[in-house]
């Protein structure tokens, strides 16, 4: 494949990748990671993610990092069992946004 690019653009390639093992014979999987480039709609950056979920041996980890500058935003490392109160684990007072035009 060729491919010519002519003009002064700018392109900027991203990637991520998603791996999910399973051991032979069994349905579940053990284990998954993401690695790749993650666009934080908060700041309106990119982010670069590296999160591990490894269910055979009870690990969570979850790294962001600037691709800039190269300065770690965010590191989380524990056991899988202690993390709580994540995604649809939450309770329901804490999915719903705050209200707030109660009482008006």
């Amino acid at each position: 494949m060729n491919l010519e690019l002519q003009g002064a653009d700018t392109v900027n390639l991203k990637e991520h990748v998603r791996i999910r093992i399973r051991e032979a014979g069994k349905p579940k999987v053990s284990s998954e990671r993401r690695v790749g480039d993650h666009f934080e709609r908060k700041t309106g950056r990119w982010l670069r993610i590296d999160w591990l979920i490894d269910w055979a041996n009870d690990w969570y980890s979850k790294r962001i990092t600037d691709p800039e500058t190269g300065e770690e935003v965010y590191r989380q490392e524990h056991r899988l069992s202690e993390h709580r109160g994540r995604g649809s684990a939450r309770t329901r007072a804490a999915r719903a946004p705050a209200d707030t035009n109660a009482g008006t």
